[in-house]
């Protein structure tokens, strides 16, 4: 961002008459842009230790306040696709595992194929067409409090969470087949149905427990990015959310709120993690 053309001053004065190249550079002087960049840095992470995130640029409101009104709809998008991607990827992926080599299979897997491949931009684009604009089911954008009414704020999620959603449950619904199959492959699996349990219940309970441990990680992983990692979803969707901050950000040169944003991202995503390495002593008793 340093090195792209412009800088805050200009896009916090821009439009103005009158501005003289003095008063341009006496801002540059007072904002400290005039310093080198590691003085800028390091004067930033001073004022990070102090709970200190400065004020943005473009309006002058303290960067916490800018952010804690776009994270709160960002959260809910990031939970409810969260949440369809593994109603989608868990029974797709045991499915497949169970119907191995058949005609489900293999459309589980070129529907894998197509979610990793897809750009998630163009899917939210065709989604928009055909259910926001050629049978208007959907609206195509905007964001409705939950507050204001839980039907329209469903119908304001939706499209943009099922964006995220098919594209989060591809990968998942790969790992989730390859590892039950590898589970169902085991010992255990033979001796619990030498047992006489219910072929339901060895497959929901057992196996797909020790099934879901290597799809965990994915599923963190893709839960600490989704905060950050939504960014083109919610500006096509045209939902407030951080990722249509940033995109704000960066066209204002806001530096305050854009590097906030990215703190904030990268703190998610190592949280995320570290949460789902305390969930495998859940999962695996061998870890207890």
């Amino acid at each position: 961002m340093r090195l792209a053309p412009g800088d805050p001053v200009l896009a916090m004065y821009g439009g103005q008459i009158g501005v003289s190249l003095e008063e341009l550079e006496a801002a540059r002087e007072r904002l400290g842009y005039n310093d080198p960049m590691l003085v800028q840095y390091g004067r930033w992470l001073t004022d990070i230790v102090r709970g200190d995130l400065g004020n943005s640029v473009v309006n002058g409101l303290p960067v916490e306040q800018v952010i804690a009104e776009k994270i709160w709809p960002s959260a809910q998008l990031a939970m409810v696709a969260l949440i369809l991607s593994v109603f989608i990827a868990v029974p797709a992926g045991v499915l497949a595992a169970l119907r191995r080599g058949s005609l489900i299979d293999r459309f589980l897997t070129g529907f894998v194929s197509a979610g990793i491949a897809i750009p998630q931009f163009w899917l939210g684009i065709m989604l928009i067409l055909v259910l926001a604009i050629q049978f208007q089911i959907f609206p195509a954008s905007g964001y409705v409090s939950p507050a204001e009414g839980l039907g329209e704020w469903a119908m304001h999620i939706a499209l943009p969470s099922l964006t995220l959603a098919i594209t989060l449950a591809a990968p998942t619904a790969r790992f989730v087949r390859s590892s039950m199959l590898d589970v169902l492959s085991e010992q255990f699996v033979d001796v619990a149905k030498a047992k006489g349990l219910s072929g339901r219940r060895v497959i929901w309970v057992h196996a797909l427990r020790n099934a879901l441990l290597p799809a965990l990680t994915i599923v963190g992983l893709q839960a600490g990015t989704l905060m950050g990692g939504a960014v083109l979803i919610e500006w096509v969707f045209a939902f407030p959310g951080l990722g249509w901050l940033l995109v704000n950000a960066v066209t204002a040169r806001d530096y305050p709120v854009l590097q906030a944003s990215l703190l904030l991202f990268v703190t998610a995503f190592l949280l995320v993690n570290f949460l789902v390495d305390l969930f495998y002593r859940v999962l695996d008793p061998r870890l207890r």
